[in-house]
C-alpha cells in the first residue's frame, strides 16, 4: 500500500495547480517598461534596459533624427515658397509656423522617453485595476486531493496508477511549457518596447513633415498596442485561472480526465498568449 500511496501523492503533486507560476506572469505583464514598479520576484532587468535604450536613442539615434528633421524642414520650406509666390505677411506667417513645427519636433525628440512613459501609464493603470479584480487566491471548488485518493482506493490498480502517473507527468510538462512561454512572450514584449524606444527619435522627427507624419502616428499606436498587450496577457491568464478553479471532483469520473482537461486548456493558453499581440494591434489598428 505504501507504493500505491507514493504514486498517488506523486500524481496529485503533478496535477496541483501552481499559483506562483501565474503570479510571475502577472508581475511581468503588469510591470512598467521603466522598471519603477518591478516587484522583487521579477529578475528581468527592466530599469537597466530602459536606461540603455534611452542612451541609444539620445546619443546615437537623436543626432541622425535631427539631421532628418532638418531635411524635412527644408522640404516643407521649399514647398511653401513654391505654393506661395507672394511676399509679405502671409509668407512670413507660413515660415514662422514651419519654424514652430520644427521646434516642437525637436522638443518631442529630446523628451520622447517622457512621452513614451505616458503612453504606457494608460496600460499600467488598466493593469492595476485588473490585478485588483482578479487576485490569485482563487482555490479549487473541492479538494481534488481527497477525490483522487478515494478513486484510487476504490478503483486503483498498479498498472492504472503507473499510467495515470505518466499522464500526470505529461500534463505537468504542458503546464510548465505554457507558463514558460508566457514568461518568454512577456520578455519579448519588453525587448520590442526597448527597441522602439531606442529608435523613437526617427519616428518623432516625421511629425514635422505632412507627408511622413503618418509614420510617427503609427509609431505611437504601436507603442500603445504594446502597452495594451500586457493587459491582454493578464486577462488571458485570469480566464485560465477561472477555468482551473472551476474544475471539481464531480466533473470527472477518472482523475486522468482532469489531467487531460488541464493539459488541453494549457495548450489553449499558449495559443491565446501568442495571439495577444495581434489582438492589441487590431484593436488600435496599428501596423
Amino acid at each position: 500500500m505504501d507504493i500505491f500511496k507514493g504514486i498517488n501523492d506523486f500524481i496529485i503533486g503533478l496535477a496541483t495547480f501552481d499559483f506562483s507560476k501565474l503570479q510571475e506572469v502577472y508581475d511581468l505583464a503588469s510591470m512598467s517598461p521603466t522598471g519603477t514598479n518591478a516587484p522583487a520576484s521579477v529578475a528581468f532587468p527592466a530599469a537597466s534596459l530602459w536606461s540603455a535604450s534611452q542612451n541609444v536613442a539620445l546619443q546615437a539615434v537623436a543626432p541622425v533624427a535631427v539631421t532628418v528633421a532638418g531635411i524635412f524642414f527644408s522640404m516643407e520650406l521649399f514647398k511653401l515658397l513654391q505654393r506661395n509666390q507672394s511676399s509679405g505677411i502671409d509668407m512670413f506667417y507660413s515660415i514662422i509656423m514651419t519654424l514652430v513645427k520644427m521646434s516642437i519636433c525637436i522638443v518631442l525628440m529630446k523628451n520622447m522617453t517622457v512621452i513614451i512613459a505616458l503612453c504606457f501609464s494608460i496600460s499600467s493603470e488598466i493593469s492595476k485595476n485588473v490585478i485588483s479584480l482578479t487576485g490569485l487566491e482563487v482555490s479549487q471548488a473541492e479538494d481534488l486531493n481527497e477525490k483522487f485518493k478515494d478513486f484510487y482506493n476504490e478503483n486503483g490498480d498498479f498498472l492504472g496508477l503507473l499510467w495515470n502517473a505518466l499522464v500526470a507527468m505529461f500534463g505537468n510538462l504542458i503546464m510548465n511549457l505554457a507558463f514558460t512561454l508566457a514568461t518568454i512572450i512577456c520578455q519579448l514584449r519588453f525587448l520590442e518596447i526597448y527597441v522602439f524606444v531606442a529608435l523613437s527619435p526617427i519616428a518623432f522627427c516625421t511629425f514635422c513633415n505632412s507627408e511622413y507624419k503618418n509614420i510617427g502616428v503609427s509609431y505611437i499606436k504601436r507603442l500603445l498596442a504594446l502597452g495594451l498587450q500586457g493587459t491582454f496577457i493578464m486577462i488571458v491568464c485570469y480566464l485560465f485561472l477561472v477555468i482551473v478553479a472551476s474544475f471539481s471532483g464531480d466533473s470527472f469520473t477518472d482523475p486522468s480526465q482532469y489531467i487531460y482537461a488541464y493539459s488541453g486548456f494549457s495548450i489553449l493558453l499558449i495559443i491565446a498568449l501568442f495571439q495577444t499581440g495581434g489582438w492589441s494591434k487590431a484593436l488600435l489598428q496599428a501596423n
